[in-house]
């Protein structure tokens, strides 16, 4: 366990009412999640100063599978989490930083992992449904018989959202089924599928002038509409193993992929005839293999060696045309095939030679192979990157009531397919139109954190953390390019602190905190996108039975963006209240319930929607609106 470790059980989740897996990733501490399309398009993480985009700096990981995609047309690392149902996952564990050794690419800022199941306390399953004011509708259904274990059930979800502007109606579909057997011999086999289906609009983003000038709508959209589609089928087959001294796990896995996207942030910038407008389209498939083995060791102290080696190929076809505003192309700006192999393999020792020292080093060796063809310049490049990453995690359990940690860790983050046959640099002040790819080179960062936890009593936990990183080359999302551009090196300075308060069994509150401080090495700017100051806090009321209500106040500060700009930082709260029967439960979710005006995303380049404004480079600040006041109600049955 590293200080910036933190695991939250399905109990939380429940208690939060997530209407999507994404909602769930801001019970992580120091996580904000941004949605800047509708229900079905990847979102926007940030994370210890890290903009990840669509997920470049954060890996997440289903049942050991990484999702992020290692080349994507619309962005290195995409990250798409809607195949999960938040009432399937029975624990989500984060670790912030590259401090362990299964973390692996795309771990600059932190990993997160998601663990399915069904508790014993919502057996042999549920129905949900939830309608909100704004035309929402969602349904699940969770089948787990009461006498298998938590990993066996069958669960699907439905959603069809209006949304609460022009241009975002989503609809999308999700199922899931997992088995896991158990031998007398004492190993475990688990089955999984799923399989999820979206298809969506996306409004794009608005120039805040044109909104402060009364032009248009705060939650408007330019149109005409923006359209996506994201299909994905994953499967994996399992075994573990646990003998007493050792524990042995293997998987198997295969993933299909079809991604498509049409939208506009630009309007006609660049092509003033027939407008920017682009549509994006990728498939291909994965397969892979996993090993882990974790053997006790007969010492004097407690220790253990693990071990572990994984294999995992990606094909993709990429292509990214020119589309006119009835959706016919007229330029084809990118014909990509691709094949990306990756080998790992790492080993790790935990060892505690006294009571008060327990220490992880472990090493961890990635090598990428890559093999591209660029069908429009008709050139075709292959191209090996290794990585050694070097790690190790203290802790220091001094007293029964505080623990100190200390960890080190070097993450990395492997190169865009296009890169290999498409090499160019950009630097932090450039104006990029059309991106040529990146560095070929895999970048890495070294990250420390100093933390403790101290627990005074049995009610209330106490967390604090100062964490460093170094980046070797930055990846900001450019809304020009529609791609990730890599940018030159940055440093992360930080401090982020955490209270949990439960006195008695009905109440339970949590505060936290992030402070960062992210520049650029070479000239000292602040990196864009990132805010500065995070916090939220949380309340909840409630017994296992009965009456309960809750609250979560979320507070962004302010955030540097590209060029010199900044935006101001917003605050939203979310209520909750309800009755808990037996067999039923209702509910009643306010979300942003003062109504605020929220630029969830806020962005700063050029771009031209109106013909008769002036033709200009200069950039402008846009956004994208958060949600407005949304009341909606759930309706559950326990089965």
């Amino acid at each position: 366990m590293s200080a910036g470790s933190i695991s939250i059980t399905g109990e939380e989740i429940e208690k939060a009412h997530p209407s999507s897996t994404d909602e769930t990733l801001e019970l992580v501490q120091g996580v904000t999640v941004v949605q800047h399309g509708a229900q079905g398009k990847g979102h926007q993480l940030f994370l210890r100063g890290f903009d990840a985009a669509h997920g470049s700096d954060v890996e997440v990981l289903l049942e050991g599978i990484s999702l992020n995609e290692p080349s994507h047309v619309h962005g290195q690392g995409y990250l798409d989490l809607y195949g999960i149902i938040p009432e399937v996952i029975l624990e989500i564990v984060a670790v912030k930083g590259p401090f362990l050794p299964w973390q692996g690419n795309f771990a600059t800022a932190g990993s997160i992992g998601f663990h399915l199941g069904v508790s014993q306390d919502l057996r042999p399953g549920l129905v949900r449904t939830e309608v909100s004011h704004r035309g929402r509708l969602r349904s699940v259904v969770v089948i787990a018989p009461e006498d298998q274990p938590e990993e066996t059930f069958v669960a699907a979800e439905a959603v069809y959202d209006r949304g609460f502007g022009p241009d975002r109606e989503a609809r999308r579909a999700a199922f899931i089924g997992s088995r896991r057997r158990d031998m007398s011999d004492g190993t475990e086999l688990n089955a999984l599928l799923t399989a999820q289906t979206a298809r969506f609009e996306s409004p794009g983003a608005l120039r805040l002038a044109d909104v402060e000038d009364g032009k248009i709508d705060f939650h408007g959209a330019y149109g005409p509409v923006g359209e996506g589609l994201s299909d994905r089928v994953l499967a994996r087959l399992g075994m573990n193993r646990d003998t007493g001294g050792t524990d042995l796990g293997m998987s198997v896995y295969g993933m299909l992929r079809q991604f498509s996207l049409e939208e506009n942030f630009t309007g006609d910038l660049v092509h003033e005839v027939l407008g920017d407008r682009k549509w994006q389209q990728q498939s291909g498939g994965s397969v892979g293999a996993d090993i882990e083995l974790e053997h006790k060791l007969s010492r004097r102290f407690t220790s253990a060696l693990l071990a572990g080696a994984g294999w995992r190929l990606d094909v993709v076809h990429q292509r990214e045309v020119q589309v006119d505003d009835a959706g016919a192309a007229w330029q084809t700006n990118r014909d990509l095939d691709a094949g990306i192999q990756h080998v790992h393999l790492f080993t790790g020792y935990r060892l505690s030679p006294w009571s008060w020292l327990e220490i992880y080093p472990s090493v961890r060796l990635d090598l990428f192979l890559f093999d591209a063809r660029d069908q429009l310049e008709e050139r075709a490049a292959d191209e090996s990157e290794v990585a050694i990453s070097p790690r190790v995690a203290l802790s220091f359990p001094v007293h029964r009531k505080v623990t100190l940690y200390a960890d080190y860790g070097r993450g990395f983050r492997a190169p865009e397919a296009r890169a290999i046959v498409a090499i160019g640099d950009t630097t932090e002040d450039e104006t990029v139109a059309t991106y040529a790819g990146g560095s070929p080179k895999i970048a890495t960062c070294d990250a420390a954190e100093l933390g403790a936890e101290i627990s005074p009593h049995d009610i209330a936990v106490f967390r604090i953390a100062g964490f460093a990183t170094w980046m070797e080359r930055e990846v900001l999302f450019d809304h020009v390019s529609n791609t990730n551009l890599e940018m030159d090196g940055t440093r992360r300075l930080g401090v982020e602190a955490s209270t949990a308060f439960m006195p008695v069994s009905w109440l339970s509150t949590l505060a936290e905190l992030t402070w960062t401080d992210a520049r650029f090495k070479r000239s000292g700017n602040p990196v864009p996108s990132a805010p500065v100051w995070l916090g939220a806090l949380r309340l909840f009321i409630g017994e296992e039975r009965g009456p309960y209500g809750g609250s979560r106040v979320l507070w962004i500060g302010a955030r540097p963006l590209a060029h010199g700009a900044r935006v101001d930082g917003y605050a939203r709260l979310d209520l909750n209240a309800g009755w808990r029967f037996t067999h039923f439960d209702v509910s009643i979710i306010v979300d942003n319930a003062l109504g605020w005006k929220i630029m969830e995303g806020a962005y700063h380049y050029a771009s031209r929607f109106d013909p008769t404004q002036e033709r200009s480079v200069i950039p402008r600040i846009h956004y994208v609106a958060g949600e407005p006041l949304t009341a909606r109600i759930m309706l559950t049955a326990y089965l």
